[in-house]
């Protein structure tokens, strides 16, 4: 089904990530951007580096695990940017994002559909 931007907009953060998971890129039944950078993460600027899709996605596995802890300024960048976009909640102590929006029935179906992008 496709949506408009108007209608998307309107939909939670876990309601976009659900539409997201739940779309085929082979039948064309995505949003017109078809973008985890732009859509989910909110960048317009994004998925052109298979390294960077692969440490967000290594990120997002983290989380889905509990917690994600910036092991260097990518990793922090990174964190920035989930937390940014209402996926994790960055913590004081430990310093670390942590999964939020109970977004972990999602989480795996998102990071399939975000490997399908670059495969």
């Amino acid at each position: 089904m496709l949506l408009e931007d108007h209608e998307w907009d309107l939909l939670s953060v876990k309601e976009k990530l659900d539409h997201y998971a739940s779309t085929d890129t082979e039948k064309d039944d995505y949003r017109a951007r078809n973008s985890f950078w732009a859509d989910i993460l909110g960048v317009t600027c994004g998925g052109y580096n298979q390294e960077v899709d692969e440490a967000v996605i290594s990120a997002l596995e983290a989380l889905q695990c509990g917690v994600f802890f910036a092991d260097n300024v990518q990793d922090e960048i990174i964190a920035y940017l989930l937390c940014s976009a209402n996926l994790a909640e960055y913590g004081s102590s430990p310093r670390a994002a942590f999964l939020c929006n109970d977004l972990s029935d999602v989480l795996h179906r998102v990071i399939e559909r975000f490997r399908q992008d670059w495969d």
